[in-house]
């Protein structure tokens, strides 16, 4: 009977344990599950996180594209005064309009022609050599600064030489030209000088 008392005892005290056991096994089971809650809310903040980086940087290229100087992207008023000043003081210069007047009296409309076409041939010589070269995805950008440098430096010319009285109303349309042409070369070398020099 004692034997059995302590017996008793022994399985009540096992039992016990057991429970105690029991519990802390609950509480490190609870304490694991809450960690690795922790841990997937800690892994999806670091993935948005992440995310997010990935935005800021793909932001940060966009507005760094935006806000880079693009000279060739697109044709300014600033590019067109900057072409203006360019001819105007190409040729004001040393009155180089004076003497291409005394040219064009001398030269044929073959020449004049021929003017006109060195001096597009020349801008483009010369916005290509001064690095627009590089630039293989803008080559239609190049083309429209070439026709508005060369169209401005001739709009110049000829209000320049309106203005000193070399070209008038009463001239036949091939003289002007002539006349136009006489001081092309010097003009467009002129706006492209001031385009290229003139910054942003």
């Amino acid at each position: 009977m004692a034997s059995s008392l302590a017996m008793k005892q022994e399985l009540a005290d096992i039992s016990k344990q057991l429970r105690s056991i029991e519990r802390r096994l609950t509480r490190i089971e609870k304490n694991q599950r809450s960690e690795m809650r922790d841990e997937e809310t800690l892994l999806e903040a670091e993935e948005k996180e992440f995310d997010e980086m990935k935005r800021l940087e793909e932001l940060e290229r966009e507005i760094l594209s935006d806000v880079s100087p693009k000279p060739l992207a697109r044709i300014t008023y600033h590019d067109i005064t900057k072409g203006i000043i360019g001819a105007f003081f190409g040729i004001v210069g040393h009155f180089a309009f004076f003497y291409g007047s005394r040219i064009a009296e001398t030269i044929n409309l073959l020449r004049a022609h021929a003017l006109l076409i060195t001096s597009l041939i020349i801008l483009i010589l010369f916005l290509y050599f001064s690095g627009f070269r590089k630039t293989k995805k803008e080559h239609h950008y190049v083309a429209w600064r070439v026709v508005t440098i060369y169209g401005v430096a001739h709009a110049i010319i000829i209000c320049v030489l309106f203005l000193f009285g070399i070209i008038n109303f009463d001239m036949s349309f091939i003289e002007i030209y002539k006349n136009v042409a006489a001081v092309s070369i010097i003009a467009v070398m002129g706006a492209a000088t001031a385009d290229l020099i003139g910054g942003e």
